[in-house]
């Protein structure tokens, strides 16, 4: 497959799929722009190769359960097809216009406003998720689609299931136990402290999780961010350690009121908690009212956002007196590779070591 990063010749994949250009890749799976040949429309195809000795489930047929379960929630991709192979598997979904960092890397800012809005629909597409008994515990900026291409559904979406998981037992009709599995899930800069911790994810942590992209958004950084000489070992350590010790006061200096609002509620959650989805959406509803935005169509929201901060210039929300305020503003993923971004660190496989217990679930 590695000829099809920038492919010289027309590659067609199982005789169907002319493969355009490669869109991002993970640890475990390749996504591609592509042409289904049949339908004669654009799509977005994840390609993960298969070991001859390999005996469990892909992760991406994971995550195709996943998205069988998530079918009828808005703001989450339409899964086209899921095509199990004897060397790989595909999975065949829509194409999107961008990624949310992809628009803010372009825009160079995002306003309150425009973060007010995202906070607003990222909220309602959490609970939608929440309420099929699965979170994604993989929330960041690069994971978050804008302007469907079939203009169907939510103009937010969010994608990438493959560290999905259901946190209610359906056969057992009970939430799954908290347990210490000493494993990491997520992405190094937006992933919550309970993972670096090692405990069993939730709710609550794809709620600290959104938390964090809404401060890099108005931020444009994290105090975690800046570790680009240590070792993934001790950028780890070292974040876990911010994670844990920073105050909500500092993290959220220089922004609303109401965010401190929102992390002081995410972090007293209860690991089988169910969160106040109307209380955290109203934290947000009220910031919109006090800055005069009024309803948006799902829409009109990508064609706003870009109006809002076409002219925007660079204003940092940071406290000048913070001591990582006059760090140069580039995020932590831009000088880290596949590392601990897509991934879930584990000494076993994730499919081995979920498959069983994920399988039953759901």
């Amino acid at each position: 497959m590695e000829k099809a990063k920038n492919p010289k010749k027309e590659v067609i994949l199982n005789d169907r799929f002319r493969l355009i250009k490669s869109l991002g890749k993970g640890k475990f799976s390749e996504v591609f722009h592509a042409v289904d040949l049949h339908s004669k429309e654009e799509v977005a195809l994840k390609y993960q190769a298969k070991s001859v000795f390999q005996s469990s489930k892909s992760m991406l047929h994971k995550e195709h359960l996943i998205l069988d379960n998530l079918k009828n929630v808005d703001g989450v991709p339409n899964k086209k097809l899921f095509l199990e192979l004897q060397s790989h598997d595909l999975l065949i979904l829509p194409v999107y216009k961008e990624t949310l960092k992809d628009l803010y890397d372009r825009l160079g800012k995002f306003s309150l406003k425009t973060v007010i809005v995202i906070a607003i629909e990222l909220i309602d597409i959490l609970e939608q998720i929440h309420e099929q008994n699965i979170v994604h515990l993989d929330l960041k900026p690069e994971n978050i689609m804008i302007g469907t291409s079939d203009k169907t559904g939510k103009q937010l979406c969010i994608i990438d299931y493959g560290l999905a998981q259901p946190y209610y037992d359906a056969q057992k009709k009970k939430h799954i136990p908290f347990t210490q599995t000493s494993t990491f899930t997520g992405s190094y800069s937006y992933a919550s402290l309970n993972s670096h911790l090692g405990y069993e994810l939730s709710r609550r942590d794809d709620f600290e999780s959104l938390g964090y992209v809404l401060i890099y958004f108005l931020k444009g950084s994290l105090p975690w961010q800046f570790m680009t000489h240590e070792s993934c070992e001790d950028r780890m350590k070292k974040g876990k350690k911010l994670k844990k010790e920073i105050s909500i006061e500092i993290l959220c200096n220089g922004v609303p009121e109401k965010f401190k609002e929102f992390f002081k509620y995410v972090r007293q959650l209860k690991f089988d908690e169910k969160p106040d989805y109307k209380f955290l959406k109203g934290l947000f509803l009220e910031m919109k009212k006090e800055n005069g935005i009024e309803d948006l169509e799902s829409e009109e929201i990508h064609q706003w956002i870009e109006e809002e901060n076409d002219s925007l210039k660079y204003t940092d929300y940071v406290n000048e007196n913070e001591e990582f305020n006059n760090v140069p503003k580039k995020t932590f993923d831009h000088y880290f590779h596949d590392g601990f971004n897509n991934q879930r660190t584990m000494s076993k496989s994730p499919v081995k070591q979920r498959s069983k217990s994920f399988l039953h679930m759901i």
